[in-house]
C-alpha cells in the first residue's frame, strides 16, 4: 500500500515537468489517478476501516487535485490550438 503511494507521488512530481508536452502530461495524470484509485479501492481490503481519518482523506483530496490538473491541462491544449488556429 505504501509503495503505490509512493508511485503516485513520484508520478505525480514527474507530471510537473512534463509542462511541454501536455497531451503526455494529461495521460500521466490519468496514471496518477488510476494508482490513488486503486489504492482508495485496496484500502477497505486490506485494513479494517471503521473511522474515517484524515490520514485516509488525503489520498482522495490528491486524487481530487489531479483530477483538475488534469482538467486544466486539457483546457490548456484546447486554447493553444484555438489561438495557433487565428494565426
Amino acid at each position: 500500500m505504501l509503495a503505490l503511494l509512493l508511485l503516485a507521488g513520484v508520478v505525480a512530481v514527474a507530471d510537473i515537468f512534463l509542462y511541454k508536452n501536455r497531451k503526455l502530461q494529461a495521460n500521466v495524470c490519468l496514471l496518477s489517478m488510476a494508482l490513488l484509485l486503486a489504492w482508495l479501492v485496496m484500502l477497505p481490503v486490506y485494513f479494517d476501516v471503521v473511522a474515517v481519518k484524515w490520514q485516509y482523506a488525503l489520498p482522495l483530496f490528491a486524487l481530487l487535485l489531479v483530477f483538475y490538473a488534469r482538467k486544466n491541462i486539457i483546457h490548456d491544449e484546447k486554447v493553444v490550438r484555438a489561438y495557433d488556429r487565428i494565426r
